[in-house]
């Protein structure tokens, strides 16, 4: 059931299936909440799973004027009236998970992190070189190879071959990438200019991470970061898989997010 949900100066289209306790799933700057097809129908038996795309994402454009991904959370459980929920959320979606779950964990009941951004997590050190050729490419305003070296970054991972992923999996990750990039149109997210870093010990819920063996280390280094300062975090590898190993890898994914969600 999709339902149009005014949130903040803009409106969401809100997807749900299924009954039981919620779970809500917030997608990476890399894609639409499409990325989620696999855990949809994965657990719509068992829970009330609720998505929507991002604000200059998929089906949702920027508007101007300054917002929050994680105040539109709660704006969006607040409209559905939904008391409580378990949070999944890959990349930039994971960071705003962790806000949610820090400024109203009484609403949180568990987090699902994957691929996970934190916000004031900076460490340039980590960064590979192709992203000089992305300031590069940028800089000259070559916007197709931007896009090429953002999706060979991101989806296709750094030491693999398009020719060695799925052709499903690359056709809808293309397709989601090229809409992932909106223009700002005054758009002026507000989560990012402060810190979540030393609030991590804050979390007594329980926390599940998730990481593509293929992903960048400094993802990786971000989940271990996680898991060192949240008591009981358990944090899983997937090999063969980058950005989006739910997607990537979906029976893998979802044994290991059955077996935390006892499902």
């Amino acid at each position: 059931m999709m339902r149009e949900v005014p949130v903040a100066g803009t409106t969401l289209r809100v997807e749900e299936e299924g009954a039981g306790p919620a779970i809500i799933l917030l997608h990476a700057g890399v894609a639409d909440r499409r990325m989620w097809d696999p855990q949809v129908a994965f657990l719509r038996g068992s829970h009330r799973v609720i998505r929507w795309d991002l604000r200059g994402f998929g089906e949702t454009p920027n508007v101007p004027g300054p917002f929050s991904y994680a105040a539109d959370v709660l704006a969006v459980m607040d409209a559905l009236e939904v008391k409580e929920a378990v949070l999944i959320g890959c990349s930039m979606g994971g960071a705003a998970a962790v806000r949610v779950a820090l400024t109203s964990p009484e609403r949180i009941q568990g987090l699902v992190l994957v691929g996970s951004g934190l916000h004031g997590f900076d460490h340039p050190e980590l960064e590979p070189p192709i992203v000089q050729d992305l300031i590069a490419a940028e800089e000259a305003k070559d916007y197709e190879r931007l896009m090429a070296l953002e999706f060979k970054l991101w989806i296709v991972g750094l030491e693999r071959q398009e020719a060695d992923l799925d052709r499903q999996f690359l056709a809808l990750t293309r397709d989601m990438f090229a809409k992932a990039f909106q223009p700002a149109n005054g758009a002026e997210p507000q989560d990012a200019l402060t810190s979540d870093v030393e609030r991590l010990s804050d979390l007594t819920l329980p926390v599940l991470l998730i990481v593509g063996g293929e992903d960048l280390q400094v993802i990786k280094a971000t989940a271990e970061f996680i898991a060192s300062r949240v008591r009981g975090a358990r944090l899983e590898t997937i090999e063969g898989a980058a950005h989006l190993p739910n997607l990537e890898h979906p029976k893998e994914f979802n044994a290991i997010l059955g077996d935390w969600l006892e499902v």
